[in-house]
């Protein structure tokens, strides 16, 4: 079993020019051989397209080791002709929806007299420029949701925790969500990414 990272490329016009971007999801659990690996290709673009709207263009889809190394393998690059399959919304494009899980608590030793041991909160979180109609609460600015949220999004944040048998989201030291996702209310200001991966 391997430690594997994806990145889905999709592109959007975005003030006047056509911007890529992607999403990168870490995995633990990974069997890197041909068949496996495709598998998991296929089901992330599968999972991500429902929640893209119909002017995100899907692009691409690379996976490659994730050994903590100067230089890791490609296993998989494949070009996509995908595009998403929700419908556009009023939402800012350079607006994203937080997701995010819980990891297992870090413990920190705090810097009082008595050196007291505290648990520290950590979470994975994800960025979605879906650039889509999702149920928001104000569709000319996209602040919020419209309880409840979407079942797409609620499909995806739940599949991707372990979207094959013994496959698991990770972080990038490999702990794997302790708990259920959740959204945040608000959509975030996120810079679209001018080549930045998320």
């Amino acid at each position: 079993m391997a430690n594997v990272q994806l990145s889905i490329t999709k592109s959007t016009e975005f003030q006047g020019r056509l911007d890529e971007f992607s999403n990168v999801y870490r995995f633990t659990g990974v069997t890197s051989s041909p068949a496996p690996l495709q598998a998991l290709a296929d089901k992330m673009v599968a999972l991500e397209r429902p929640i893209f709207s119909n002017q995100v263009n899907f692009k691409r889809v690379r996976i490659w080791e994730d050994n903590n190394l100067v230089a890791n393998t490609m296993l998989i690059t494949q070009d996509l002709t995908d595009v998403g399959g929700a419908p556009a919304g009023n939402m800012y494009k350079e607006c994203a929806i937080m997701l995010r899980y819980p990891l297992p608590f870090r413990t920190a030793v705090t810097s009082d007299l008595n050196n007291s041991v505290k648990r520290v909160s950590r979470y994975l979180r994800k960025y979605l420029h879906t650039c889509a109609a999702q149920g928001y609460s104000d569709p000319g600015n996209g602040s919020g949701y419209t309880p409840p949220v979407p079942s797409a999004l609620q499909t995806y944040a739940t599949a991707i925790v372990e979207p094959l048998a013994g496959v698991q989201l990770c972080a990038p030291n490999g702990d794997t969500p302790t708990g259920p996702h959740k959204f945040h209310p608000y959509v975030e200001h996120r810079q679209f990414p001018r080549g930045r991966k998320e």
